[in-house]
């Protein structure tokens, strides 16, 4: 396992929106399939994911675009130009290659301080033997399977903006051969159960060579390029965007960006906030305002302070 450096990976993919279906309850909501070429710098904890996507919803579209990630910047680059990678996109990506790393174990067993056991873990297999890894800020619950002693299901306890805290687990599956080690060619993402996403290896090169310049921040972003986000990242809104396809950065899409959102009198003191991802909604009440979230709106989170509260009874034309 310590001579592993880096992967060359091609596979294909198929995501799903839990929060959307046809009926109450019913099945998740399928965004489309892809495929796409991981080029992964296990080592140094880089990786450039080249994506070909065929989305099915929220439109019917052709996506291509590229993903680079590295421990101190990311950046997307797609058909009309290269752009940074907001701090939260970076941490959810740098999180998510840490949870699906063959080197994960190697890990823990280099820092056995920052390894507890969990006893047994109740999951769809039935009970299994468990400890948690400490990896930074990231707590890894690693559920391994009795009869190959191989990681079965490694899961985190994420913010759903629906469910509340929820466990967010990715179960591993069909491990073959790569070089000199076993690495998972079926990685099933699931949210309560509620399967999300489903990555399949078509193909696994152990320690390739890559150029340099894959991973290279260009020079006329340098500028603009950030770290990843510190402390409490919503990890689900953000990995749940870029399920569905959307390059635009997490950040601009939910924030009410000035001369994006407008307000539309449904009647006195009721006013809807239109624009955006989400629409929200505003009543001015006797003894302050109510703001109606949409279940992926956060408005109200992130709106005016009490000192600076609309007063849409004065002025309906604008927040």
């Amino acid at each position: 396992m310590r001579s592993l450096n880096s992967l060359m990976i091609q596979g294909d993919a198929k995501h799903w929106e839990p929060e959307e279906s046809f009926m109450a309850g019913g099945t998740a909501r399928f965004l489309g399939d892809s495929t796409f070429t991981l080029a992964w710098q296990l080592a140094l904890g880089w990786a450039r994911i080249d994506w070909s996507r065929s989305m099915q919803y929220p439109a019917v579209e052709k996506v291509q675009y590229s993903e680079v990630v590295t421990q101190r910047y990311g950046f997307v680059e797609e058909a009309n130009g290269t752009r940074v990678m907001s701090p939260a996109r970076l941490a959810a990506h740098l999180r998510e290659l840490a949870r699906a790393s063959p080197t994960l174990l190697l890990h823990a067993l280099d820092n056995p301080e920052r390894v507890a056991s969990e006893g047994g873990v109740r999951v769809a297999q039935g009970m299994l033997p468990a400890v948690s890894f400490r990896d930074g800020r990231t707590t890894f619950v690693i559920m391994l399977d009795r009869a190959t002693h191989l990681p079965a299901v490694i899961r985190t306890f994420d913010e759903d903006d629906m469910r509340g805290d929820s466990a967010f687990d990715l179960a591993l599956a069909d491990w073959q051969p790569v070089g000199d080690v076993k690495i998972a060619h079926s990685l099933t993402y699931k949210l309560n159960d509620v399967q999300i996403a489903r990555l399949t290896y078509t193909s696994a090169v152990a320690n390739p060579t890559f150029a340099p310049e894959m991973f290279a921040l260009p020079e006329d972003i340098k500028g603009a390029a950030r770290p990843p986000a510190i402390g409490a990242v919503r990890y689900q809104p953000v990995l749940r965007q870029l399920f569905a396809g959307r390059n635009a950065e997490e950040e601009s899409a939910a924030a009410p960006g000035v001369g994006r959102l407008r307000l539309v009198e449904l009647a006195p003191d009721v006013q809807q906030v239109v624009g955006g991802t989400q629409n929200s909604l505003i009543v001015a009440m006797k003894d302050g305002i109510a703001v109606f979230d949409a279940p992926a709106g956060r408005r109200s989170r992130n709106g005016p302070s009490t000192r600076q509260k609309p007063n849409i009874r004065a002025n309906r034309s604008s927040i």
